[in-house]
This record gives C-alpha cells, structure tokens and sequence, in this order.
C-alpha cells in the first residue's frame, strides 16, 4: 500500500478562433509539447499518478500532449462531451492506474469509465436573456466549451478511490463575476457524485477527491466571500462534506490560515479596464478531500504546485492516502511541545503506520538547526511560506564533530533510532519537517523519530547561520552563564560566487547594544584571519573582498556572561536575479511589436548578460512575438549572482536589420529592499519591449 499522487493542470490549449489576432490557438501545439515533455522528463517515482488535464481544447494540441502521455500514461480518457463546432469540454484525463468500469444502471458513460455531466449554460436558465445586452456574453462563450464534470474510480493500492475532475464558469472583469452561475455547477457536481456513491456522508464519500479549475479565489487576497460561501457556510456537499484541501492540511498545526497562500495562477495580463491588474497572483485551482477526521478517510499528506512557467495556471499536485496521525502539516508534532533534553536537543516519536504515510514535525521559531532523522529514511525541509519547494540544507554533519559533548551522548544512544549525520539549516521563518520511506527503505514501516537541535553558536561547527542583509540577528545567548566551554559565539557566513566572478565586498557587523568591551574576529574557512575589530563601541565590523565562493566563521568575546544584548548582520556585495511568482516573475513582455501591428510577428533574440557582459548567460529565440503577448522565462533563464548589473538585448531580425535594443539592470544598491521588483521598458526597431523579473538578496 502507499500514496497515489494526483494532479489537476489548466494547460491552456485554446481553440483556433478564426480572424482573432493573435489567435489564442497559435500556442497551442507548442504549448502541449512543452507540458508533455516536462511531464515525460520527470523521475519515474516524481510522476503523478493520475492527472486532470484542463483547456484542453484545441486538437493539434490535445495529439501533441498525448503523443508524450501515452507511452508512460496506459489509462487515458481522451476527450468528454463532443458537442456544437467540434468542441468539448476540454477535460482530459491519464493515469498510470487502472480506470474501474462503472455501473450501466448509471446509463451512457465514456467507455463504459466515466460518468460526465454537462453543465447548463445561462440561456437554460434564462432564455429570455438577451446575453449581449446584459454584458455576460463571456458565460455564453464559456457555454461554448460544453464544461462539466467527469467521475472515475481507480484501483490503488488503497482500494476504490474516485475522481471528480471538473472545469468551472471563469470571471473575466472582477472575481466574483459569475459567482452564482459557478455556485450551481458546484451543486451538480456534487448531484453527479451522488449518483455513484450514494447521498453525500455515507462511507463511499470517504475516498473521494475532487480536483479541477474552479475559478474561486482561495487565496488571502480574495475581495468577496466566494470562498466562504461555497467551502465555509455553504449548505452543498462543499460545505458539508467536502473541504478545500490546501487551506485545511497545508498548514501549521493549531491554526485555521495556512500561511503559503498556494497559489495556482498568475495574471499576467492585464484586465478590461485595469479591473485585474497585471501581476495578480490567486488561487484558483483545488483538490478537496472528505470532511470529518476517520481513518478510512483519504487525506493529502503533501500539496505543492510544480509546473509554473508553462501555462498561465501552475501544476497542482496532492500526495493521497489514507488518514493516520501526523501525516499531513495540519497535523504536524509541534517543535516547542516536545521536552528539551540537556544539550537542548528535541526528539519527535512518530510512528509510520501503513507504507507510503509521511510524518510531519513543525518547527515553530526560525533559526539555524541541525536536524537527525531515523536511519534509511528520508527528510524534506519546506519553509511554511513555500510548501512546494524543498528548504537546501547548508551542510551535512556527523554529531561528533560538532564539538557539544551531551549532544552527542544524547543521540548516538538512540541507535539506529537516530542516524548521527544531521542536516543542517538556517531558515528564516517558521518550517516544516517530512519525513518518509527512503529509496534504500520505500515501504518502511514502524516507529520512526526526528530529533533538532538548535545552534546556539557555542562551537564553529554550531555556528548560528547569518543571510545576507536580513535584520541584525538575535543569537539568544544565555544571561548568567557560559555559551559552552569557552563561552565562544560562533556565526557563519556563506559567501556565494558571481557568475562573472568578479570580486565582491562583505561587511560583517555585530550591534554591542552592551556597550561593554568585545571582539569580532572573522576567519575564512581554513581558519585564517580576515581581519578584526574591538572595543565597547556600538558597532564592530570587519570588512571583507572576495569572488567566493567561501564560507566564513565569525567569533565574539564578550567580556562577561552578563552580557547578552548582541546583533549580528552581514552586507554583502552579491544580487541575485530571479523569477519570483509573487513578486515579479521573469517574463519578456512585447508591448509594442516592430511595425505595423497585425502585420507578422516580430521574430526577436533575446540575450542576458552579467557584469562583464560576454560571454551571454542566456539567449532565446521567439519567433511569434505580438503587441500584448509575452515570453515567460521562468524554467528557462538561469537565476544567477552579479555584482554590478544585468544587460537585456534584443535583436528584431525580421523587420529592419539594425542594432539591438538594451536596457540595464543594476545591482541593489545600500538603500533598496531586500526584494525588489523590476520592469524595464526599452526600445527595439520601431516597437518597445519590457523586461520583468526580481531582485533579491538572498540565495535561497
């Protein structure tokens, strides 16, 4: 027995739309070869299970797509619900599991596997409706794609689990737009189910999962109470016996917010009006899973989006089984409710109780921890802002190097119970520990432990970990007695390598709000002196260049252990150039294409250049360029460190043969963010392009 993983992804393959220019069909073929192959080029063991396809509309690329299923997808359903003008409903569906035949009492289903509902459109409801006039006319379109519902049922290793797998009315001015229109197809999806499991509540409900695009913002920044009205108070299935699986188990434990929003689409583009602004993260696509709190119950152990630069929504994907305790972040063993042992080590007993269950512990105060898991196991760390991307450990160390005697006592004795090689990590906010069978022990079962230890600085090898630029660091030193033997403090610094490798300057700082006299003395790696500062100033620095990469140790002498009142901070001189979804992802924009509009596409190259400019660390070719589209770049333009600045160059090959249009990136400067957005707009030829990304200052 262990999890099925399952996926839902709006891939955004549009139908041709003849004299609409640019047309959203154009894309669409190229579209589904890039989501194929990146589905295709996952690890075997990385790939879902099962995955809800939506938008799946246009035919050259519902073949492309599958020419990449179908050699490792064996089960697929293809298309449901012909209709009118050789659409359908876009839905599509391929698994590595078996589909169960369904009852004929439930009547005409797609080869005999799935039951499919078609929803009303507004002109059911409402002949008498003159669309046009009333300004919905948007809905009648989405009535075009005949949306509905899908229900199938899989064998997994668990048994029966059934799927319902839908694609919900969109808005397209303001959010709410359509909400009672979505409010009735949310109760036919439940109706649909009910003719396969019986009336909502009953045992059969226990493993269901229903997934899909439902065009209800679920995320903080929702302006209306959609969400709340449906999955809250709503008196239908979905607020009775279904619940939103993100904001329910991908959270900390004890509270009722999840604190990574998961947001699954980017709105790019602008709305009408500027309603829907450019930019606009949400969270609009959902997995949920059965209400109530009974083992038989599936559960997602684990949910993360994957795919974000391929579509205008992100892959998201569930890892399901069946409910035990501490198997989902919901549900996590809390860090601060487990006794501290003498050397300040904290042990969680977790018990894996089928094969495939994960163990979840939550960390609840950021810092820098070394972290001891069970032998043969496997450990994931997850930031609890960023539950789709694993946490890099720093370093991996043995507890007999790391210099603290009643540590290593404390773990070694644990046998087998506690492997001695810890992974160590700082992290800057409050995380989450996974932990599961490994590839040495995939179907481990048993009692399982995970034990952290937090740096206290009192040797090198615990040194507390220092972030370039965040704010100046507590290190908790204990009033009234020694930090270790020696009353040392140690902090590391990792000092990262631009990609030109021009050499970069450091400040290493430590605030003395004591005022009493101390001394900061900075080594590099091998234990050579870097320099050194002291004195019962407020402020001691060591200045340091470099081109790193290196790592750096920091020590402190305090003059007596009464004193405690220290920060610690590093500037460095490295920027790092990224593609961050909330706060500006990597995209060239075309905002006006060279010529005449409407007349060909611009066929452009674009390079990126660091620092010293040559030679180029990145250059793409887009050869459908229009006024209004984009190329995202995110997955493709390596994020990398510089020093001084970024040089974006685009050549226009197909119009006038002239010189590049630039624009330049500089570095953060002293008095800018950590974060900070970028939008470039410069010239190519006759037309303007726009580059977007984001600067940061830290590695991870």
């Amino acid at each position: 027995m262990t999890f099925v993983r399952i996926m839902t992804f709006n891939v955004q393959l549009l139908p041709v739309i003849p004299v609409v220019a640019p047309n959203p069909g154009d894309e669409a073929q190229e579209r589904a070869a890039a989501v194929g192959s990146a589905i295709a080029g996952l690890p075997t063991h990385e790939r879902p299970h099962l995955i809800a396809f939506n938008e799946v509309f246009n035919e050259d690329g519902r073949d492309e797509l599958l020419k990449h299923l179908k050699p490792i997808y064996p089960h697929i359903i293809d298309k449901l619900d012909d209709c009118f003008a050789g659409q359908d409903s876009g839905l599509l569906l391929a698994s590595r599991l078996p589909f169960n035949d369904l009852p004929t009492s439930l009547g005409p289903s797609h080869s005999g596997k799935a039951l499919f509902f078609s929803y009303p459109t507004l002109t059911d409801f409402f002949p008498e409706l003159d669309l046009h006039s009333l300004g919905v006319w948007e809905a009648n379109i989405d009535a075009l794609a005949c949306k509905g519902v899908g229900v199938v049922q899989l064998a997994s290793p668990f048994g029966d689990l059934t799927i319902a797998f839908s694609h919900l009315q969109a808005f397209y001015d303001f959010e709410t737009q359509y909400a009672e229109l979505r409010k009735q197809q949310f109760d036919d999806i439940g109706k649909t189910i009910s003719r396969l499991l019986g009336p909502p509540g009953s045992a059969a409900w226990d493993q269901l999962v229903v997934i899909g695009d439902f065009n209800v913002r679920g995320d903080p920044g929702a302006a209306g109470s959609e969400w709340s009205d449906i999955f809250a108070t709503g008196s239908g299935v979905f607020g009775t016996s279904l619940v939103d699986g993100w904001r329910t188990f991908n959270r900390p434990p004890q509270t009722l917010v999840e604190v990574d929003p998961g947001f699954t689409s980017n709105n790019l583009e602008a709305g009408e009006n500027g309603k829907l602004p450019p930019g606009l993260l949400l969270r609009l696509d959902y997995q949920c899973f059965p209400s109530g709190a009974v083992e038989r119950q599936v559960v997602p152990q684990h949910m993360r989006t994957r795919f974000r630069a391929l579509s205008d929504h992100w892959s998201l994907e569930a890892d399901v089984h069946l409910r035990t305790p501490r198997c989902t972040p919901s549900d996590a063993v809390r860090y601060f409710n487990l006794a501290a042992l003498s050397s300040g080590l904290r042990v969680a007993d977790l018990d894996i109780q089928r094969v495939g269950s994960y163990q979840w512990l939550y960390v609840d105060r950021p810092g820098t921890y070394t972290i001891f898991g069970t032998q043969g196991l496997a450990i994931a760390l997850f930031a609890e802002t960023d539950m789709s991307r694993q946490w890099k450990p720093y370093a991996t160390a043995h507890v007999a190097g790391l210099g603290v005697a009643t540590l290593e006592t404390e773990v070694l004795r644990r046998g087998e119970m506690l492997k001695p090689e810890g992974l160590q990590v700082d992290v800057p906010t409050p995380f989450f520990v996974r932990m599961r069978g490994g590839q040495v022990n995939t179907n481990y079962t048993g009692p399982c432990q995970v034990g952290v230890y937090r740096h206290t600085g009192e040797t090198r090898e615990t040194a507390i970990f220092l972030r370039p630029w965040e704010a100046p660091k507590d290190p908790l030193l204990p009033a009234g007695q020694s930090n270790g033997l020696f009353d040392d403090l140690w902090f590391r610094v990792q000092l990262d390598k631009a990609l030109s490798g021009e050499p970069h300057t450091s400040s290493f700082f430590i605030n003395n709000n004591t005022l009493n006299p101390a001394i900061l003395k900075a080594f590099d790696q091998d234990m050579n002196p870097l320099g050194a500062d002291g004195g019962a100033q407020p402020a001691l620095s060591v200045i340091h260049i470099s081109p790193g990469p290196n790592t750096c140790y920091l020590l402190l002498k305090r003059a007596s252990v009464t004193d405690t009142d220290f920060r610690a901070g590093w500037r460095s001189g490295i920027t790092y150039l990224r593609s961050v979804a909330n706060v500006r992802p990597m995209v060239l924009r075309c905002i006006d294409e060279t010529g005449p509009d409407g007349f060909g596409d611009d066929e452009i190259t674009l390079k990126l250049m660091a620092d010293n400019l040559t030679p180029q660390f990145f250059e793409t070719s887009w050869l459908t360029a229009d006024t209004g589209e984009m190329l995202k770049l995110e997955g493709q333009a390596p994020e990398v460190a510089f020093v001084s600045r970024i040089q974006v160059r685009v050549k226009e090959s197909d119009f006038i043969q002239g010189p590049e249009g630039t624009t330049t990136i500089s570095a953060l400067g002293p008095g800018d963010p950590v974060v900070k957005p970028v939008v470039q707009s410069f010239k190519v030829e006759s037309g303007r392009y726009q580059f977007e990304a984001t600067l940061t200052r830290s590695p991870q």
